[in-house]
């Protein structure tokens, strides 16, 4: 588990900033997002470069070698769905993260399909 500071918060949780990271058992690059300050407030996210090997939009200041990208999951009645528009940036030297909104939504859909992206 590793405690993370939102810089800047999650899309619609402006209050919360303190999170944990862990990583699930048994499924490599699944971790569970969880609020410190509300424990009810929990995602799943997946490590891109696991997951999603040619998801690779460019960041200000992003550096591979200190920077993960880790993208949201939703569960959806088609399967499940990740959110290419909207990733979060962790800072692995500084335990940081931030939630990077990109602009080019025909590109990055903000509901992609998992099993789209395992195919690809």
């Amino acid at each position: 588990m590793t405690n993370l500071l939102f810089t800047t918060p999650l899309a619609g949780l402006d209050q919360l900033r303190n999170y944990t990271l862990t990583l699930i058992e048994g499924a490599a690059g699944v971790y569970s997002l969880e609020s410190t300050e509300r424990p009810e407030i929990r995602f799943h996210v997946l490590d891109a470069a696991t997951h999603a090997p040619t998801y690779r939009p460019s960041f200000p200041g992003y550096d591979e070698s200190k920077h993960t990208v880790l993208l949201i999951v939703t569960p959806r009645d088609g399967g499940l769905t990740v959110n290419l528009l909207a990733p979060v940036i962790l800072d692995v030297q500084h335990y940081t993260a931030q939630q990077v909104i990109l602009d080019d939504p025909a590109r990055y859909p903000l509901q992609a399909p998992v099993a789209e992206l395992v195919a690809a």
